[in-house]
């Protein structure tokens, strides 16, 4: 293969720098306290417990919906 190379007058490592210190500031702040402190890295328990309920409480209230209205 052919080995490309790139000079700096063609902006090509600039961007490809550029791109590397954005990729490391965003890593950056995934790691950081707020992030980690938010709810994407708790666990899923009590979302589908909480979902659980209300498909439940839905399903209840369409059969007692459905008893009024026959």
């Amino acid at each position: 293969m052919n080995e490309t190379k790139f000079d700096e007058s063609s902006g090509m490592m600039s961007t490809s720098l550029s791109l590397n210190k954005d990729l490391v500031r965003q890593l950056d702040a995934l790691l950081s306290e707020d992030h980690t402190g938010s709810d994407c890295w708790r666990p899923a328990k009590p979302m589908v417990v909480e979902a659980i309920v209300w498909v439940a409480l839905g399903a209840v209230l369409w059969v007692v919906t459905l008893s009024f209205v026959s």
